[in-house]
């Protein structure tokens, strides 16, 4: 018959075994988190099954100044975009800036990363093809998201998503894989700046274009 002692001791080891794989779990889920920005997405990914938090309706187009974003892309660089100027202090609910945040975008470029973040968007890093070591973030939201539905540009929204994934597949990119040559593309999308918080091929200006409305 076991003693208290052994008794005890079992128990002890169950409790500690139990931590271990809490932690290791969280630590899979935030294994490439690089922020705590990610990690509130997350949550928020728990309560409403999809979504962000910061900025999150410039970033759907489904916010009160949508309208005011020309929809005539005009074209650019990915170096020229690092260049941009920030157009004021980044806060969590800071409304779009016009004009910064209302021109949308043509940039040539090749697909060198990407992977799915905890608010359902696809991150995917762009290079500049004359100097790849020059990148910056273009994103794709998920149209399963509840938000997004009211956005007068889903169809183009969740045309590109589905594009973007056809093309890495064809190119047998996978998530969280880096491209040796990179996928050449023409990517149209809206401009966006984000704050710096350590993302994976962030331009020094924070750029991005989000959500991208169109590639080929």
């Amino acid at each position: 018959m076991a003693t208290v002692k052994q008794i005890t001791f079992k128990i002890l080891a169950v409790a500690v075994i139990i931590l271990i794989v809490n932690y290791g779990c969280k630590k899979e889920i935030f294994k490439d988190s690089e922020s705590e920005n990610e990690k509130a997405n997350y949550e928020s990914l728990k309560l409403y099954g999809c979504g962000g938090i910061e900025r999150w309706d410039v970033k759907t187009l489904t916010d009160s100044k949508a309208s005011l974003v020309s929809m005539v892309p005009v074209s650019n660089t990915v170096h020229n975009m690092r260049l941009l100027t920030v157009p004021g202090p980044i806060g969590t609910h800071t409304p779009r800036y016009n004009p910064a945040e209302c021109k949308t975008y043509i940039i040539n470029a090749l697909i060198t990363f990407y992977k799915f973040e905890a608010d359902s968007d696809i991150h995917a890093v762009i290079a500049d093809p004359t100097n790849r070591n020059l990148t910056m973030i273009v994103e794709f939201p998920s149209t399963n998201c509840t938000v997004i539905q009211s956005s007068h540009y889903l169809t183009s929204i969740k045309t590109a998503r589905k594009d973007f994934l056809n093309m890495v597949k064809a190119a047998h990119l996978h998530p969280n894989q880096h491209a040796s040559s990179g996928i050449s593309v023409h990517v149209t999308g809206t401009a966006f700046f984000d704050k710096l918080h350590g993302q994976t091929g962030v331009a020094p200006n924070g750029v991005e274009l989000h959500p991208v409305l169109k590639i080929q």
